[in-house]
């Protein structure tokens, strides 16, 4: 899993940057500011807020990409906004259906997380097993979709229609865009470090 930063002004995308690998994010996203910051006519001390996916995730790309943001949030004495994935993915995944949304982040021995979302919010996350999560979670609809990350066996265990499955969903700048802005109104926005959201029992997610 790879990372990637964006940055707005005036509630505008104006960049974004390349994947880069967990391991070159302590170079790459420096570099790549700085050089956004010439090519747009902008200081980085000029940034206002830092947001950042802090998971559930893969476990080296979560966990480098929340450190890199709070080493920033630091220097610059700015506030972090702490998205979860599962906000990020429901916010994408609901301009394109009206169905409830399950997320998933898989890990390993059929554990996981598990999030509930309705009308483009997230109402719940749950860290278990991840068939036993999805029968207690589902029970009160009759169709859902599943969005996340997990391998192809589970929407097979769970006859899934392919029009309700959206694996390997990555949250783009749009969606980073708005829950970001939904955060700061809402006073979720932070001056203290935040955490990786990574699985409990220390297996790599």
């Amino acid at each position: 899993m790879s990372s990637k930063i964006y940055i707005a002004r005036d509630n505008e995308l104006i960049d974004e940057s390349p994947v880069f690998p967990p391991e070159k994010t302590g170079s790459e996203f420096p570099a790549f500011i700085r050089n956004s910051a010439r090519a747009h006519r902008f200081a980085v001390t000029d940034i206002d807020y830092i947001a950042v996916d802090i998971g559930p995730g893969r476990l080296s790309a979560t966990r480098s990409g929340v450190s890199f943001a709070n080493a920033l949030s630091f220097s610059l004495s700015r506030p972090i906004i702490p998205l979860s994935y599962f906000e990020l993915v429901t916010y994408e995944i609901a301009l394109k259906t009206s169905s409830p949304i399950i997320g998933v982040v898989e890990s390993s021995n059929g554990m996981g997380y598990v999030s509930y979302s309705r009308d483009g919010l997230v109402t719940s996350t749950k860290y278990g097993n991840i068939l036993d999560e999805l029968s207690i979670t589902t029970t009160t609809f009759d169709t859902y979709c599943l969005a996340g990350q997990f391998s192809s066996d589970l929407p097979r265990r769970l006859a899934l229609p392919p029009h309700q499955i959206y694996s390997e969903c990555i949250p783009g700048g749009h969606s980073m865009l708005h829950c970001s802005l939904r955060s700061v109104t809402e006073g979720h926005a932070t001056t203290d470090p935040v955490q990786a959201i990574t699985e409990p029992h220390g297996a790599p997610l």
